[in-house]
């Protein structure tokens, strides 16, 4: 996925995953405000944020992933949208996938629809 880079004061969303996630309960879409831009990373704050000391949350210019030493607490995203489509798409997929897992489903569709399907798979 490629990303424009990140600018001084805009807004991007952070989706809560990992221990994050596992000591926060529900997934939600946090916005955060990009503070800072270095060589190689760009730090995050909350909305609100005054600097009194917090370090903020540290992202690699190049891909947006978090900068962490074990596990990422962090999903980046410009927009909510971005999000959204996200979900949709990983949604879509998984359908896709339980529709014939272990072989059970396909059984049910004719081969004509079965050779469509491999039609639009291979788009």
């Amino acid at each position: 996925m490629n990303r424009k880079p990140p600018v001084i004061g805009q807004t991007v969303y952070s989706l809560n995953v990992g221990n994050a996630l596992r000591h926060g309960g529900e997934q939600k879409l946090t916005p955060l405000i990009v503070t800072a831009i270095g060589r190689k990373y760009f730090t995050c704050h909350r909305e609100g944020w005054t600097p009194n000391g917090s370090n903020g949350i540290q992202f690699y210019i190049e891909n947006w992933r978090e900068k962490a030493e074990v596990c990422i607490d962090h999903e980046l995203y410009e927009t909510e949208q971005a999000w959204l489509d996200k979900k949709e798409s990983d949604g879509i997929c998984r359908d896709a996938w339980m529709a014939f897992e272990y072989g059970h489903n396909h059984r049910s569709l004719t081969l004509e629809t079965l050779r469509k399907i491999k039609e639009l798979i291979a788009l």
